[in-house]
């Protein structure tokens, strides 16, 4: 599930409908085992927003790992109607792939199209995938909606054990919901700085079920992008920190 954090984000204000220039996010992904402190990946999050159209990428790859290079790759395009108590969202398109290349993904000779090179959540590809790494792939997807839901939320006038549950409408599909729950105020180090955050958890479900997978998530009270996630899994624990 390092894929989770890879692939693996009260009330709303008009301010819902104000506009996101083109932004550029970066993280890198770290694995903590015992002694073990390494890290393992970079990923990068695109984010923009023009009325109620907000649209967001995802993109992460590890480093070479035994000659090979591990990929995934989301897209999440939602509307983001403004209402109370925070603003709804339904998704009009998702999609996550999940590339296992022999070669570096990025090198000219590697093929994108190629079926045999991915796999993705809307079954298209012949990679082989578990289906633990493609609900991990189908959460990230959804998860990018978040950043929009982290610069709404008002933090200030929530409580410590807070917790707010968001329905996802998804066109043509079942919905789901991710549960956030807002820990008080507290600070994280992050590209070498120290930020003032606010504390929270999400957590989304998959087939309407929660994923066992809660998220610890510091926000930036200044930014409020997220500048470091992790979770715990049965191997360690994977963090992503923006940088």
């Amino acid at each position: 599930m390092v894929l989770l954090l890879l692939a693996i984000i009260v009330c709303l204000m008009a301010k819902s409908q104000v506009n996101i220039p083109f932004q550029e996010v970066n993280y890198e992904a770290h694995y903590h085992c015992g002694l073990i402190n390494v890290m393992i990946a970079h990923a990068r999050v695109t984010l923009s927003k023009e009325g109620e159209n907000f649209n967001a990428t995802f993109n992460g790859n590890t480093i070479p790992w035994g000659g090979r290079v591990y990929c995934v790759s989301d897209t999440l395009s939602a509307l983001f109607t403004p209402g109370k108590p925070y603003s709804r969202e339904t998704v009009t398109y998702v999609n996550g792939w999940y590339m296992k290349p022999h070669e570096n993904v990025f090198a000219s000779s590697f093929d994108r199209s190629n079926p045999a090179n991915y796999k993705n959540i809307k079954g298209q590809g012949d990679l082989s995938a578990s289906d633990k790494t493609m609900e991990a792939i189908h959460i990230s997807a959804f998860m990018l909606g978040l950043f929009e839901y982290y610069r709404e939320i008002d933090f200030e006038n929530m409580k410590a054990g807070d917790r707010i549950v968001i329905p996802v409408a998804v066109e043509g599909g079942a919905g789901e919901s991710v549960t956030i729950t807002y820990n008080g105020k507290s600070s994280a180090e992050s590209g070498g700085f120290r930020h003032q955050t606010y504390s929270t958890v999400f957590e989304f479900t998959y087939g309407g079920v929660p994923s066992g997978y809660p998220v610890n998530t510091e926000v930036s009270v200044d930014s409020r992008l997220p500048v470091v996630m992790s979770t715990d899994l049965a191997i360690g624990k994977v963090e992503l920190f923006l940088i």
